[in-house]
């Protein structure tokens, strides 16, 4: 149940001493021990909507579930009567990313990200970036961070990357179709071991690959995303082509 707390000058002082992650654009992330347990505190940048982001918060919470493989709050953060952020577990991982496993695994994590986000849609919930976002255990676990990112109930991603840009101006709409791009975008940096930035070129064109199985993959997904066929791909995958072999080439 998620709860409200509020903290002194000294305890945001001694909260913010140390911090793991400073670049994002919304906040920067804290890591500190409460009893004899690691948490994280998320500590928003005052150029963001406070108030949006905290309904979005509450009604994730009240959405969400502990089987739904999602990192959330446990507590709002407020100090001197304002929300300034919130704390959650620090979940021990693997960031996930194309060169996190070998191939077969890799696929196998993001068929599991995939079930998650279904899973999400039913609820009304749009995940819009896994690049960076997913953290996978030792047990090879999938959990989704970044989750006050989250699209639900008409509140927008608060993050537009590159992805987001390129896809609502090619298909003039925002929907649970993007989570399906980005699993086939992901996909094919797991194929290619390339970064998903990579898959564009410096004017903005798609690196489309030197193996038709694969570069219809790509068409598909940059079209309409109409669904995730990870079936098709880890055919592909466990086919005898040595995968290694395949180029990127400009249009």
């Amino acid at each position: 149940m998620l709860k409200t707390i509020d903290i002194t000058k000294e305890q945001l002082d001694k909260i913010t001493s140390y911090i793991i992650e400073e670049k994002t654009e919304e906040s920067t992330v804290h890591p500190f021990i409460e009893g004899n347990k690691k948490k994280v505190f998320k500590f928003f940048k005052p150029n963001i909507d406070i108030d949006n982001k905290t309904k979005k918060i509450k009604l994730l919470d009240k959405r969400l579930n502990e089987d739904d493989n999602v990192v959330k709050a446990e507590s709002l953060v407020r100090y001197n009567g304002k929300i300034i952020g919130y704390t959650m577990p620090l979940v021990y991982g693997q960031m996930f990313n194309p060169l996190s496993f070998n191939r077969e695994k890799n696929i196998q994590v993001l068929k599991e990200i995939s079930k998650i986000l279904k899973k999400l849609h039913t609820k009304g919930i749009i995940c819009a970036d896994i690049v960076g976002n997913v953290i996978v255990t030792s047990e090879g676990k999938p959990y989704l961070i970044d989750y006050d990112n989250f699209a639900i109930d008409g509140l927008p991603v608060d993050t537009k990357n590159i992805f987001l840009q390129r896809y609502e101006n090619k298909v003039k709409t925002f929907d649970e179709k993007f989570d399906n791009y980005m699993l086939n975008i992901f996909t094919i940096s797991i194929i290619n071991r390339t970064a998903p930035y990579y898959l564009f070129n410096r004017n903005g064109k798609d690196y489309p690959v030197k193996d038709k199985a694969i570069n219809d993959i790509i068409i598909h997904t940059l079209d309409l995303a109409n669904n995730y066929d990870d079936n098709a791909i880890v055919d592909k995958i466990n086919s005898k082509k040595d995968l290694k072999k395949i180029k990127l080439k400009k249009f």
